[in-house]
Parts: structure tokens; C-alpha cells; sequence
């Protein structure tokens, strides 16, 4: 029943994506607001049925308020909305934080650094575009950001045994912060033509490879994925060189 229905399920996310291309294009309201939360809300279904454990369920709730954020920013005219919509954004990387340490609560300090480098450059970049309202919201969803990114880094650095799998999750992190970078850079330095398109595609990109972290085989709980051919082959025992 799972492998007849995901099929499905994509075919739906992907379809709902053109539709909101097609509504900034069109710049249709509606069209954007009822597409635009679909895909996300497609891949909490995929998590909840091939994810494992409760590092899935964490990521489920995460991407949850992210399809809530993806509906109240659209209301692109209304300061509260947008300030909700941040909120929304903010418990869903607080939930990838929490399922990240979780997994692994070494520190890996060093890893830190290069994120804290890009936030803080962004911060001080946006400053002072910023209304006096908005400043201390957007510093705490930054540090939320800089958390997402440095401990899905921590997490995968700090298994002993990776796959390649496992780095998705660090590349979606990053993504997914360079949406949420064009967004600031957009609302409050300088108005960047056709960014929309760009913020979109990164974010489903990066919300995409996060998901796909959790049907990890390094996750150690079961999973309806371990009866897939590829992942049979991944783990079948290689031959001998020159055999």
C-alpha cells in the first residue's frame, strides 16, 4: 500500500509546486495561498510512513509548522502575519534542533564557527533596514537558524559510521538557510527582483533533503525502507577486487 500511494504523493507535491510558480507568476492570492503549503504537508506524510522512530516524528512536527509559516507569510502585507508566520518557522527549526541533538549532543564547537560567521554577517547586514519591532524577533529566529545548521553537522560528523544518505540532512539545513537568507535580504537591505522564484525552490530543496535524512539506515530503529532493493544492494557484501 506505502510504495502504491508515494507515487502518488509526489505527483501531487510536484504538481502543487507548478501551481505556485504559477501563482507568483499570475501574482494570484489564492492560487498561492491553498498551493503553497501541499508539498511540505506532502512530505510530513512520507516522513510519518517510511521515516524511523521518533527522530521522524520530531522532523514531522517541524516541517508541520513550516506548512503553517509557508500560509501566514503569504499574507505578505500584514507586519503580524509575517511576525506569526517567523514563529511558525521558528518552533519548525527548534523541532529539526531538538531531533538533531537528540541523534548527537556533542558539542563540535569548531563547526560552529563558520555558521556563526554567515548569521552574523546577515544580522548586521539587515540591521538597519529592521523596524524597531522586528529586530529582536528576527536575531532569535537567526540563532534558531545557526542551531539548525551547526547540530545537523554535529549530528553527522559525529556518527561513526556515515552514509551518504546522512550528509542530506546537512545540505538541506544549509539550503534552507540561504532561503531564509535571500527572504531578509529582500525584506529589509534591498528588494530583489524575481527572488520569490529562488526563496521557493531553495526552501523546498533544502525541507526535502531534511526529510529524506530521516529514512537514514544509520537511524537505528525499523523501517519499512529496509525492504527496498536499493537499500538491499547498498548493504549486500562487495565482491573481492579483480574477482
Amino acid at each position: 500500500m506505502i510504495r502504491r500511494i508515494t507515487p502518488f504523493l509526489v505527483s501531487v507535491a510536484l504538481v502543487s509546486m507548478c501551481l505556485f510558480l504559477f501563482g507568483i507568476q499570475l501574482d494570484d492570492f489564492y492560487l498561492r495561498v491553498i498551493s503553497k503549503p501541499i508539498p511540505v504537508l506532502i512530505m510530513v506524510l512520507v516522513v510519518m510512513m517510511w521515516g524511523r522512530g521518533s527522530y521522524a516524528r520530531v522532523v514531522a512536527t517541524g516541517l508541520v509548522m513550516c506548512a503553517i509559516g509557508d500560509v501566514l507569510l503569504e499574507f505578505r502585507g500584514y507586519t503580524s502575519m509575517f511576525i506569526a508566520g517567523m514563529i511558525a518557522f521558528l518552533v519548525g527549526h527548534l523541532c529539526y534542533v531538538t531531533a538533531f541533538i537528540r541523534r548527537s549532543s556533542k558539542p563540535n564547537v569548531l563547526e560552529a564557527l563558520p555558521f556563526a560567521a554567515w548569521i552574523g554577517w546577515v544580522i548586521l547586514t539587515v540591521w538597519g533596514g529592521m523596524a524597531e519591532m522586528m529586530r529582536i524577533p528576527v536575531v532569535f529566529y537567526a540563532l534558531a537558524i545557526f542551531a539548525m545548521m551547526w547540530r545537523a553537522t554535529a549530528m553527522v560528523s559525529s556518527q561513526e559510521h556515515r552514509r551518504p544518505l546522512d550528509w542530506f540532512v546537512v545540505v538541506g539545513a544549509v539550503i534552507f538557510a540561504f532561503s531564509d537568507t535571500l527572504i531578509a535580504l529582500d525584506r529589509f537591505h534591498s528588494s530583489i527582483e524575481g527572488v520569490r522564484t529562488p526563496i521557493i525552490l531553495t526552501y523546498w530543496i533544502g525541507q526535502s533533503l531534511i526529510s529524506a535524512s530521516t529514512l537514514s539506515r544509520s537511524i537505528s530503529a525499523p523501517s519499512p525502507i529496509d525492504d527496498n532493493p536499493i537499500w538491499r544492494g547498498w548493504n549486500a557484501p562487495k565482491p573481492p577486487a579483480g574477482s
